[in-house]
């Protein structure tokens, strides 16, 4: 179980002290001698005195990634009349987006990364590789280096990550052909933003297709990392920012892993809203 540490509590109820927290009769908090608190934890406290359903909702901000995805969608319906593209990052930013294409009346397509990690630490990315007519590459030289990886080493990695990649494509997507985005304005989505790694890769490598305008959207991220991709993007749109942030799944009341099934039925789902509308319309 991952540590929210006593910054991120006070980030979410602003009644926290810095020394802890107790649960009292009136459901406020008060200081203790507890330093860290882990989810499971702060709730086993908080429902001392509140029943934990309303502590959640009072806690995290959106109930599940689809009431993220119509938060956003609100926050993004000044780009309704630019008719953009949505890109979303499987598997999480795809409920997300699903949201959002509703609202805006807009295409909805996959951006597939893949991190291409260091062999003897997977989880350390020396790279990451996202999908394309071309496939683009990213590295990172400097974790390259200091692992000491050859080139060799690199593209043994990388090509067993682009084989993937083409899999999750060919799965999720089928014979459909990539929306093509140049000279549109795009929305890159995704349900949060952990490390930032990913979101670089997918906001460069879309950035390479030549669009109108190029916007990041999510409905959560660490202030310091949302703060680097502004960078990458012309426009971010992001509905909560936290300096001490934990991991995305503290936002969420329900974070259920989404299965590639789910991803498939939205997506045939938003293929026939879009064919609804081309009907209706024409």
């Amino acid at each position: 179980m991952a540590t929210m540490s006593r910054q991120f509590l006070l980030d979410w109820t602003g009644s926290i002290s810095s020394n802890g927290l107790k649960a009292d009769n009136s459901c406020s908090y008060r200081r203790t001698e507890v330093f860290d608190l882990d989810q499971r934890r702060f709730e086993a406290a908080a429902v001392r005195c509140c029943r934990l359903d309303a502590v959640r909702r009072w806690v995290m901000p959106f109930k599940n990634r689809a009431d993220a995805g119509r938060k956003l969608a609100k926050a993004l319906a000044e780009y309704r009349h630019q008719k953009p593209v949505l890109l979303a990052l499987p598997r999480g930013g795809v409920p997300v987006a699903m949201e959002v294409a509703a609202a805006l009346d807009a295409p909805l397509d996959l951006i597939l990364v893949r991190k291409i990690g260091i062999p003897f630490q997977p989880e350390l990315a020396m790279g990451a590789v996202v999908d394309g007519g071309a496939p683009i590459i990213v590295r990172n030289d400097d974790v390259i280096r200091l692992a000491g990886i050859s080139d060799a080493e690199f593209k043994i990695v990388c090509d067993r990550e682009l084989a993937e990649i083409e899999r999750r494509r060919h799965r999720y997507l089928g014979s459909r052909t990539r929306i093509d985005v140049a000279g549109r304005t795009t929305i890159v989505i995704d349900d949060g933003i952990a490390t930032g790694a990913t979101t670089r890769a997918a906001l460069q490598a879309t950035r390479m297709r030549n669009p109108n305008k190029l916007i990041l959207a999510v409905p959560v991220a660490p202030s310091d990392e949302l703060g680097a991709l502004r960078h990458n993007a012309d426009d971010v749109v992001c509905l909560e920012t936290h300096e001490a942030f934990g991991a995305i799944g503290f936002y969420y009341r329900d974070f259920s892993q989404v299965s590639d099934e789910e991803v498939i039925r939205l997506l045939k789902k938003r293929q026939v809203q879009d064919q609804t509308v081309r009907q209706t319309t024409a």
